[in-house]
């Protein structure tokens, strides 16, 4: 995690945005931290987000 705009924590890897805030409109819990490390991939809602190319 990194912060980021508006002061807001933005996830990234290897420089590739993959969470922010105003991406979801919330910030991630736990488990899906936990499963998006130990996986890594992101849970459904977050893959939905991702592979529609919403970015802020």
């Amino acid at each position: 995690m990194a912060p980021g705009t508006s002061g807001q924590f933005d996830v990234t890897a290897d420089g590739a945005l993959l969470y922010s805030k105003h991406l979801m409109g919330r910030f991630p819990m736990d488990r899906e931290i936990d499963h998006w490390a130990r996986t890594g991939e992101p849970e459904a809602a977050f893959a939905k987000v991702i592979g529609a190319g919403r970015r802020p």
